[in-house]
């Protein structure tokens, strides 16, 4: 049954790949790259290398324009997200991964370890690299330094194996009742269960569900990516896609927006800041684009330069 479903998975991928070279126009949107909002000229700010196509070509080409050479042994932090989710094509990183000897990283959270692994081939992962369940072990508290409201960030033991993170994310603003990209990667899907309740609760609990008002939630996530930055400093990089999907949320006037293209970046705002200024484009009025700023709690992205995560504005490079 496995070997059927991986067959029927790599010819979904072959599928998807016959269109990965085209610029974004499913939906007859094409992002318009000089009106993001977000985008400067100012030389300081974080750089983003950006390639209007989706293919593995690509996201290397992304990645070796960052000149960023990861040190000792090497984690890919992914979420496999599950069957009809929208988890990144395992297709699309298989050379990045390769070519930084990485290993998959993820977290139990709802399953077992001996679950996480089977979906970890199932999907087409397995394939590429060996896959570490991070939390199979027990976990570790990494230090928020000087955050809103957490004082720890609980990720799985296994972390601490790991010199270099290279973070890889499909990105999606729809789907989600909140903003789903680097930040939720580094934060949310790089904890266990305990974790994901110190995170939602705002600090106040591991060991049960306290949904805190999305503003606490939001500066909670913030928290945590900071504390895995400064886990590792310097030794972080961000990938990310931007395929075509159908939203699945209640959005308003959200569609298709066709495929996008493949991001790099070091700086983990920057990348998602600018992932979701081409989002915000494919609204059709500005009363709609509130709502869907206000949907996703986009302040997220805000809240995360103010804490010292990263910069709201970005330059961007076309290669």
């Amino acid at each position: 049954m496995i070997q059927r479903r991986n067959l029927l998975l790599g010819t979904a991928s072959l599928a998807l790949s016959s269109l990965a070279c085209q610029p974004a126009q499913a939906a007859g949107f094409r992002p318009n790259l000089a009106g993001l909002e977000h985008r400067v000229t100012n030389a300081s700010a974080p750089e983003v290398f950006f390639i209007p196509e989706l293919s593995d070509a690509a996201m290397l080409r992304v990645y070796r324009a960052l000149s960023w050479k990861p040190s000792g042994r090497v984690g890919v932090k992914v979420n496999f997200e599950g069957h009809g989710k929208p988890y990144i094509d395992p297709r699309l990183i298989t050379s990045v991964v390769r070519e930084a000897k990485g290993t998959f990283l993820e977290s139990n959270t709802y399953s077992s370890t001996r679950e996480r692994l089977a979906l970890a081939a199932e999907l087409g992962f397995a394939g590429i690299a060996p896959t570490d369940i991070i939390d199979d072990e027990g976990s570790i508290d990494l230090p928020v330094p000087g955050g809103f409201h957490l004082k720890s960030h609980r990720v799985g033991s296994h972390f601490a194996n790991y010199d270099s993170v290279i973070s890889i994310v499909r990105f999606k603003l729809h789907n989600l009742p909140m903003l789903g990209g680097t930040l939720k990667n580094l934060s949310i899907t790089l904890s266990p269960y305990p974790g994901r309740c110190n995170i939602h609760s705002g600090g106040r609990a591991f060991n049960r569900w306290i949904q805190e008002p999305d503003k606490i939630l939001a500066e909670s996530i913030t928290d945590a990516v900071k504390a895995a930055l400064a886990a590792r400093p310097g030794r972080w990089a961000f990938l990310a896609a931007m395929p075509a999907f159908a939203p699945r949320d209640n959005c308003p006037g959200a569609v298709d927006a066709g495929d996008i293209g493949v991001f790099a970046s070091m700086d983990p705002v920057a990348i998602d800041s600018v992932c979701t200024d081409i989002a915000l484009q494919s609204a059709p009025d500005a009363a709609t684009r509130g709502k869907w700023i206000a949907e996703h709690t986009l302040s997220i992205l805000d809240m995360a330069e103010k804490n010292g995560v990263g910069s709201r504005a970005y330059r961007l490079t076309v290669l």
